[in-house]
């Protein structure tokens, strides 16, 4: 003889309401864990695109010149500029001594010293712009044009000195390292 399974605590079939019930309970409980999975799921999303967009709008802009595209329709007149400065013939250097004094001197195609200069330096961090600044440079006895400086920090400066002088611009850049 077959052993038959037996149909309950009491040998009776189960009563299909009773399993109709136990079916509803197990489907609400499938769908509140479906509901919450379904919520993390977006919740995690919002929270990672909330971080994102903070971290885009509190960080650097990308901008790394300002008015580029004006600057850039421009770059034809800088060419030309180039160009006038060489045909000039004029020669500059630009000293920094330790102790920070800024020595600039011009000599035109002949060699002799420009003087009466309008000269003007501007002292740039390449990796920090808020600490940049401006000096105006004097003419001394000696032909030269020169400014005691003070960096507010150790590192890497760009000077770049403007000049005006007999109805024509000159500019030269120096790269200088500050150790004190």
């Amino acid at each position: 003889m077959i052993d038959k399974p037996p149909r309950g605590d009491d040998n009776k079939p189960r009563d299909k309401n009773n399993l109709s019930d136990q079916n509803s309970v197990q489907s609400r409980r499938d769908g509140k864990i479906f509901l919450y999975m379904l919520l993390g799921f977006f919740l995690t999303f919002a929270t990672v695109d909330a971080f994102f967009v903070y971290t885009a709008v509190s960080s650097h802009t990308g901008v790394v010149t300002e008015n580029a595209y004006e600057k850039g329709l421009d770059y034809n007149s800088a060419i030309a500029a180039a160009d006038n400065q060489a045909s000039l013939g004029w020669e500059g250097s630009i000293t920094l001594s330790d102790d920070g004094l800024l020595t600039f001197t011009l000599a035109d195609d002949t060699g002799a010293l420009i003087t009466g200069a309008d000269v003007k330096a501007e002292i740039t961090r390449p990796i920090q712009s808020d600490l940049d600044f401006r000096a105006a440079l004097n003419e001394t006895d000696a032909r030269e044009y020169r400014q005691q400086l003070t960096f507010p920090a150790k590192g890497q400066w760009d000077i770049r000195v403007y000049v005006t002088a007999r109805g024509a611009r000159y500019q030269l850049n120096s790269r200088e390292v500050i150790n004190e």
